[in-house]
């Protein structure tokens, strides 16, 4: 008996059904019941958002806190929200996740962690989502080895085939798609202007295929992505390398970012029972005007936060009930960040003082 096209989601226990040819009459047995209203091999709750789903839906980007609002129960006490008006750190961190109240998140990458200290939720490796074929969110029953209360993320990767494929998508707005809710109420108050997404772009591009066929295959995924909002009520400060703010009403403020992704998979089939994966994924992510309403002589700052993830893992199935499976994983993020030199390369006056 053969059964082709069955798909397999992560965590997912799959039930094929088959029907046998009677090869002799010797007796006949009737067993009747009803089906279990329970899986009684797998107490996971899990959604499963495929990279087909995600591109094919309306989202603001492609980050965790778009998924989040595809899970029935979950929420996000971000006031930013998700969409790529957020930015690209705030639209990956899962921050304020919950699930009908529980907080606490963690984020994996092929089951390997990829949060950092700097608070629950919060990612040192943001998401290059062409490198997935389907993210698992786990609501209920999550494994024991998981340190979260409320949801665990876990990112499946592509690998190469035997085919040569290539993909590519481009997702772009500005605020001339936007509307503006500044109404005369709100001039009557002091407001004169409101957030708008100057523009939000990502660009994603691949190809996988064989180095060695039914041996050996490679993946690669370039992404290439950036945010630019307004900070109403923020000014450039006029009078800088001195103790006062002056706002310069000519030079608004504004938040930006922009990430460059490289991203390659490596897949050997050492022999029937044994792979092994390599992944690397360096990345440069750079922002202008973080924390910039709290400190608007901060505008003029840059920071460029040097990242990555590189991980290595070795699985072996060595019967149908037994497997076996080793990983290492490195992710890479230096906070706090250096200070950048901007002055020459992007004609700001910058003094070491307001930076």
């Amino acid at each position: 008996f053969r059964r082709e096209g069955v798909s397999l989601t992560a965590g997912f226990t799959a039930t094929v059904n088959a029907d046998m040819q009677v090869g002799a009459l010797e007796e006949t047995i009737t067993v009747t019941g009803a089906a279990p209203l329970v899986d009684t091999q797998n107490v996971k709750q899990q959604n499963v958002v495929s990279a087909d789903l995600l591109a094919a839906l309306p989202s603001g980007s492609k980050g965790h806190m778009d998924l989040i609002r595809l899970i029935p129960g979950m929420t996000s006490d971000r006031a930013q929200g998700g969409g790529g008006a957020a930015g690209i750190y705030a639209s990956n961190s899962t921050h304020g996740a919950m699930v009908h109240g529980k907080a606490s998140s963690k984020v994996s990458y092929d089951g390997m962690q990829v949060n950092n200290l700097a608070g629950t939720g919060a990612v040192s490796y943001i998401m290059n989502p062409s490198t997935v074929v389907e993210t698992t969110i786990e609501t209920r029953g999550i494994s024991a080895e998981s340190n979260a209360s409320g949801v665990a993320f876990n990112m499946i990767p592509k690998e190469g085939g035997n085919t040569f494929t290539y993909g590519s998508d481009f997702t772009y707005s500005s605020d001339n798609l936007e509307s503006d809710n500044l109404s005369d109420a709100l001039r009557a108050r002091g407001v004169t202007s409101t957030v708008r997404a100057l523009h939000a772009y990502d660009v994603n591009m691949t190809v996988g295929g064989p180095v060695k066929k039914d041996k050996v295959w490679f993946f690669t995924a370039t992404r290439f992505t950036g945010t630019k909002q307004d900070l109403p009520g923020v000014f450039v400060n006029k009078t800088q390398g001195t103790p006062f703010y002056t706002p310069d009403l000519g030079q608004p403020g504004f938040a930006k970012d922009w990430l460059q992704s490289q991203a390659v998979r490596m897949t050997w089939q050492v022999s029937p029972r044994n792979k092994i994966n390599g992944f690397a994924d360096p990345q440069s992510y750079q922002t202008r005007g973080q924390n910039t309403a709290n400190d608007p002589t901060a505008n003029t700052c840059w920071n460029m936060w040097p990242q990555g993830l590189y991980q290595g893992t070795w699985s072996s199935p060595v019967t149908s009930r037994f497997l076996l499976e080793a990983g290492a994983s490195l992710v890479k993020n230096p906070f706090p960040c250096s200070r950048e030199d901007v002055t020459q390369t992007y004609g700001f006056v910058v003094n070491p003082s307001d930076v």
